[in-house]
């Protein structure tokens, strides 16, 4: 392969690892162990998900993500992640 070829393969691979960076500060705030039901509540809320942190539920990165626009709000939620 000549230098000034592309790689697709590292070119798929570049941008995954980008775009799991960008969810750093979310996967950071989020996975505090202070995050008390509380704090899951008021998230939760935030993000109008019609959840309760008492729910017996599981939510992917991804739902909140995607469904619900978690990255719009990862200042808030920093600051909730924060003040647990």
């Amino acid at each position: 392969m000549g230098k000034d070829a592309r790689d697709e393969v590292l070119d798929e691979l570049s941008s995954e690892v980008k775009e799991a960076q960008a969810h750093c500060p979310l996967i950071m705030a989020l996975g505090s162990k202070a995050m008390m039901p509380r704090h899951w509540n008021k998230v939760y809320t935030l993000l109008d998900t019609g959840m309760t942190a008492s729910a017996v539920q599981t939510i992917t990165l991804n739902t909140l993500t995607e469904e619900f626009h978690a990255m719009d709000h990862v200042e808030d939620i920093e600051d909730i992640s924060g003040a647990a």
